[in-house]
């Protein structure tokens, strides 16, 4: 106990400081702060509560795909990219910085749309269009990577704090309406709602951008080529150039764009990644295959360049597809294709050799090497314009 060393006034009396004693005063109440590992865990799980309500409502509305096959692929690869995921803390440009850790799952569900998402706690979701889109288990790890990305960085948590747009309510059924196209599933929402919604909890830009950069350095390391991302970004953008507008359901807000693939094409330098599209797009690669006169024949995509016949054709078509793969991932452009006799040059370096064992009786050696000069020339120009279309600028200056 402790004396006043004054006198005071109480209930409106003097009273002596000697008749007065108080107790002392409580000392202030310190805040208590949890440590930050339990305040993630708390986060993460609210975030994987979530997810299984937001799921809920989408198994109502969205069909499952039956192809065994392809589901096995996407959960292969999904699971490759999770234990990675879970296993590394990639630098984060936009979202939660902190490192997580999701018990990732990946669904397959039905349709034509080259579309994929994923909800709070890491549930993706990838439509059976997107998967044949992809050239490559390289390009469809790159989409995986992404929306592991946008789970592993709270994307929709740090959206919702930072900008309030949220309707948690709504959300679930705004992405089962968006994606199934069905108006029942919208409830009491008018397509206007739906709308103005959908574009305040779509991803923004920098959610993009950020999951771009964290599926990418994902990859690395992984057993799929970072390029698949940008090829599949490329071939996207172009295909959005070329038909004006496409619907890209839940990104109607953020379609693909050059921006996004230039920005890649930026961060794959940065890591020191080269850049071979022939390793992870089938419609940017030369390949050989036996014809059915047994020559080899060369293709690049889907257009076929040469036949190679006689002694020595195999080791001539290989060394063939080796060269054209290289001359077009430097994206060259069309004054680099040049001959010299029957030899066809590509950037100075000769890609093959046109021979007169390789004719057919009715085929004239001059008449046809005509005829491969001008393929690889319109297949050179169009590999430059389908990636300038990709393109804010040229390669070099990214």
């Amino acid at each position: 106990m402790e004396r006043v060393d004054a006198a005071h006034w109480v209930d409106g009396l003097r009273v002596r400081r000697e008749d007065l004693v108080v107790d002392p005063p409580e000392p202030a109440a310190t805040p208590t702060k949890a440590p930050a590992d339990e305040a993630l865990t708390r986060d993460i799980e609210a975030d994987i509560e979530l997810g299984n309500e937001y799921a809920k409502e989408l198994a109502k509305e969205l069909k499952f795909s039956e192809d065994a096959e392809m589901v096995e692929r996407v959960r292969r690869i999904g699971d490759e990219m999770a234990d990675l995921a879970n296993a590394r803390h990639p630098e984060v440009s936009w979202g939660d910085p902190r490192p997580t850790r999701f018990p990732y799952e990946f669904f397959v569900i039905q349709g034509d749309d080259v579309n994929a998402f994923s909800i709070p706690g890491g549930k993706i979701y990838i439509n059976e269009g997107l998967v044949r889109f992809a050239e490559s288990d390289d390009e469809l790890a790159g989409v995986i990577g992404h929306e592991i990305a946008h789970a592993a960085f709270r994307h929709v948590a740090v959206m919702r704090r930072q900008a309030a747009r949220f309707d948690l309510v709504q959300i679930p059924l705004i992405l089962a309406a968006v994606i199934s196209g069905s108006r029942e599933a919208m409830g009491g929402l008018t397509a206007v709602q739906m709308a103005r919604q959908s574009s305040q909890s779509g991803w923004s830009l920098n959610a993009e951008r950020s999951a771009d950069w964290g599926g990418l350095q994902y990859m690395v390391g992984s057993p799929y080529d970072p390029v698949g991302m940008l090829t599949f970004m490329e071939r996207l953008a172009y295909i959005d150039k070329g038909a004006g507008r496409v619907d890209w359901g839940i990104f109607a807000t953020h379609p693909p764009s050059r921006e996004r693939a230039e920005a890649i094409r930026g961060h794959l330098r940065s890591l020191n990644v080269p850049i071979r599209r022939s390793r992870t797009s089938t419609t940017l690669r030369a390949t050989s295959r036996i014809g059915d006169n047994q020559d080899i024949q060369i293709f690049f995509g889907d257009r076929q360049i040469h036949s190679f016949r006689g002694e020595g054709a195999i080791e001539r078509s290989e060394d063939a597809v080796r060269r054209l793969n290289f001359f077009f991932d430097q994206v060259p452009s069309l004054d680099q294709v040049a001959r010299n006799g029957y030899k066809l040059f590509g950037g100075g370096r000769m890609l093959f050799e046109v021979r007169q064992e390789d004719m057919m009786p009715d085929q004239d050696l001059d008449a046809e090497f005509l005829k491969v000069l001008e393929t690889m020339r319109a297949i050179t120009y169009g590999v430059a314009f389908r990636l300038s279309s990709a393109a804010m600028r040229s390669d070099s200056r990214v």
